[in-house]
């Protein structure tokens, strides 16, 4: 009688065990499938911003294209840079590339329009637009950091310390180049971009080696300039760096 309670009772458990293993393995069923569902969620949503993503910059592209209007110019850009931004770098859309490469071609192509607000407008975005990885967005601010605009220098500037990693060394060489400019204002705006993006030793050796240059006026600059690293009177940004209001 006493064998057959303890078979009985060791049924039960055994019972309640499978029972209970049924339940665990239902359960983690339901959550891979829960987990699987949200995942190809997911993947459809953003597929689906993706493709609207290219939609709009395709269009405010169309339309930056067809305007002659220098203010309509103005204003598309800063919608397309704004649109290229947000599916590049915020949510991180699969945008076609071929567009990407289009839209950031044709901001370049602005970057030496006729009118200075459309130009610094054109140099700004390409800082939301791409980085310093892209050659053809590079070359077009080195040549707008060379502008004879103040404004459109500026704008260089703070697109390039934006769209450039510290210490990039392939961008201190280019940047430095541009010391050897015989206008004041385009070393001076090339060495706050040099301050901002490389540290203090390799500021001053790209700065000190124009101490041995064969043009009086560079060494003088080279000097003042290292005078005014050592006294810290070089600001981070110019007081002029922020977005100007066209008229």
């Amino acid at each position: 009688m006493e064998d057959d309670e303890l078979a009985a009772a060791e049924q039960r458990l055994h019972d309640i065990l499978a029972n209970t293993l049924d339940e665990v393995g239902e359960a983690e069923d339901l959550a891979r499938q829960r987990a699987k569902q949200a995942f190809l969620d997911q993947n459809v949503t953003h597929s689906a911003k993706s493709v609207q993503a290219e939609q709009n910059i395709q269009k405010v592209l169309n339309l930056l294209k067809k305007t002659t209007f220098w203010e309509f110019r103005v204003d598309y850009l800063a919608e397309l840079g704004s649109a290229l931004r947000n599916a590049r770098y915020v949510e991180m859309l699969s945008v076609d590339p071929d567009l990407i490469a289009d839209a950031i071609s044709f901001m370049t192509v602005l970057c030496n329009d006729w009118n200075e607000y459309v130009r610094q407008a054109a140099v700004t975005q390409l800082s939301n637009a791409a980085r310093s990885d892209d050659p053809v967005a590079v070359a077009a601010l080195l040549k707008a950091l060379q502008d004879h605009t103040p404004i459109v220098r500026d704008a260089s500037i703070t697109s390039m310390i934006d769209m450039t990693d510290t210490s990039d060394e392939n961008i201190i060489t280019k940047v430095s180049v541009i010391f050897e400019s015989y206008l004041k204002a385009v070393r001076d705006s090339a060495l706050l971009v040099i301050v901002q993006i490389a540290d203090a030793e390799r500021t001053v050796q790209v700065v000190g080696d124009l101490l041995r240059h064969t043009r009086t006026d560079l060494r003088l600059w080279a000097a003042e300039a290292l005078g005014d690293l050592a006294a810290k009177k070089l600001d981070p940004l110019p007081p002029t760096s922020l977005p100007h209001t066209p008229p």
